[in-house]
């Protein structure tokens, strides 16, 4: 069966010049042209204005006064039907207005301070924003929030009770061969993810940067995932029973990233330290099984997780039109989390596991040397040496 969907759109922009300088490119305006363009009072204006440590103007002088476009967007949608597929991404996914909202502000100094701010898809689940400031030549910082929902499917139906949640249990009196239908709830298949971002870079002095990256997200929701249930104990082909399980999603990532910059003339270098840090609130899944009540399985979901690494990345500039880069970075991944028990049957004894967590720790160690050439137009040299090592350090133990 076709649907046919459309979309119309009313809406009320707003949007203007004001005042102020477009962003000031890192490059200094010729003394003697700054004067024969300026007017006396722009003269004036000038000597107040900061200055480099060459004595020139962070703006330069032929962006002073030049207007700066800001627009802000407001208005009402209206989805004429449900559209599930058409919403998966921004969230209008079904039939009623929303709110269109969009702003695209900046305002510049004359003495090299700015500010802006970007938005897009305010009135929508894939809404953007970003805040940034600072002085040009000296440090900026930026504030970011978006957000990204992806609805996969809503015409799923479980029999299972607590979906969203990490125990799935059945209506009591439940035979799948008898009254499945009459037991089958309707749910969503949905997860959102919203994310915070901040950031600052300084300039302590020239040729040197410094860049702070922070980041946290959250992704909550229902998927769905899969999962088997041993029968016997000797033959798992064709002994087990598989359910499609409603998944519980509410996970948390964070992310650092720190870099330290110097660029010369002829050579640059970069320091860097990154970081991720995974964090699963829901640990495991339980369900009951369907096909035989009494009975119950349970299964690991994504296990929490870190990751370390420190990278060093540099160039050089050679003679006859050479440069050699190089890139050697360490890293370290580690997961601890605590095993399940072998089965969740009360009836069964396995032997006790050998250990409560897998205490896993892998590192990770990778380097490049190039060097590239062209001494005449006709001819191009490279050279490459490249290294990798994964090294596992992860314990072996012997699982029944």
């Amino acid at each position: 069966m076709k649907r046919k969907t459309s979309l119309l759109i009313i809406y009320l922009a707003v949007s203007g010049l004001i005042p102020g300088a477009v962003f000031a490119e890192d490059k200094p305006a010729e003394e003697s042209s700054i004067q024969g363009e300026l007017t006396d009072e722009e003269k004036s204006v000038l000597e107040s204005k900061s200055l480099t440590e060459e004595g020139e103007p962070i703006v330069p002088a032929e962006f002073i006064s030049r207007p700066a476009h800001n627009e802000i967007e407001l208005g009402i949608g209206y989805v004429s039907d449900d559209a599930f597929k058409f919403g998966r991404y921004n969230g209008m996914q079904t039939k009623g207005p929303f709110l269109i909202g969009n702003i695209d502000v900046e305002k510049f100094y004359e003495d090299g301070r700015f500010w802006s701010v970007h938005g897009t898809n305010l009135g929508l689940e894939s809404r953007y924003l970003r805040l940034e400031g600072g002085s040009q030549g000296r440090y900026k910082f930026f504030l970011e929030y978006d957000e990204l929902p992806n609805y996969k499917n809503n015409t799923v139906k479980s029999p299972f009770l607590g979906i969203g949640g990490d125990d799935l249990t059945l209506p009591s009196g439940f035979d799948i061969d008898t009254n499945l239908d009459a037991n089958l709830n309707s749910f969503e298949l949905e997860t959102k993810r919203q994310r915070v971002k901040t950031g600052i870079r300084f300039i302590p002095k020239e040729r040197w940067q410094f860049d702070v990256d922070v980041s946290h997200e959250n992704k909550q929701g229902t998927d769905a995932t899969g999962g088997a249930i041993a029968v016997g104990t000797n033959q798992l082909v064709g002994n087990t029973r598989i359910a499609m399980l409603p998944e519980p999603i509410d996970q948390d990532t964070d992310l650092v990233t720190a870099t330290l910059r110097y660029g010369g003339n002829d050579g640059q270098v970069d320091i860097k330290y990154e970081m991720s840090i995974f964090d699963n609130n829901y640990n495991s899944l339980t369900w009951q099984d369907p096909f035989h009540t009494a009975a119950a399985g349970s299964m690991s979901l994504a296990p929490d997780n870190e990751f370390h690494q420190l990278s060093l990345t540099g160039g050089y500039n050679l003679p006859y039109k050479s440069r050699l880069t190089g890139l050697i970075s360490m890293g370290r991944m580690t997961q601890n989390q605590n095993y399940l028990p072998y089965t969740v049957n009360n009836n069964a004894t396995p032997s006790p596991l050998p250990q409560s967590s897998l205490d896993g720790e892998v590192w990770l160690t990778n380097a490049q040397l190039k060097l590239t050439s062209r001494p005449v137009n006709k001819l191009r040299l490279n050279a490459e040496l490249r290294y990798n090592e994964r090294d596992n350090k992860t314990t072996s133990a012997t699982y029944d």
